[in-house]
């Protein structure tokens, strides 16, 4: 699936999460795909929903700003700069098998059996400098029942 950022997420880190698994990994990108052991919920770091084009404006843009951006890999055809949207099934198949599997065949049929679950996001510009880390921190201390925080792509920042 495309990745939209050059930093990768050591899937080690991981590790002490009882109730978290690594479903897909690489040497190049590193955490791809994290569920939660009952898969209902999915950590995907990646864009499978991405379009065509979506990573080809990114690095364009990116390399306007720096030379020294390089291409994303199995991204476009080799030696050439035609894309090769090599994800879109896999992206169908996963979000349907998701849906099927995780949450449709194991979903109670009382809502009220379902256990809940507290799930804070933070990204884009609530983690665009160290104000907004501070911010995001005083935040997540307020309230002491959350069960997951997901962090996603730091918003645009400077050197």
């Amino acid at each position: 699936m495309p990745q939209s950022r050059y930093k990768g997420v050591d899937p080690s880190l991981l590790d002490p999460f009882d109730d978290l698994e690594v479903l897909e990994k690489s040497d190049h990108i590193g955490l791809s795909l994290a569920a939660s052991k009952d898969l209902r919920f999915i950590f995907s770091l990646g864009h499978f929903e991405y379009g065509k084009y979506n990573l080809d404006k990114e690095y364009k843009r990116d390399l306007k700003k720096d030379k020294s951006t390089k291409k994303p890999v199995n991204y476009y055809f080799e030696n050439s700069s035609k894309v090769n949207v090599s994800w879109k099934s896999a992206s169908s198949l996963f979000y349907s098998n998701w849906i099927n599997y995780a949450v449709y065949q194991n979903t109670p049929f009382k809502i009220e059996n379902i256990e809940s679950k507290s799930v804070s996001k933070f990204g884009g510009s609530s983690l665009s400098d160290a104000g907004q880390f501070k911010r995001v921190k005083d935040i997540i201390n307020k309230k002491s029942d959350r069960d997951l925080i997901v962090v996603s792509a730091p918003g645009k920042r400077n050197d």
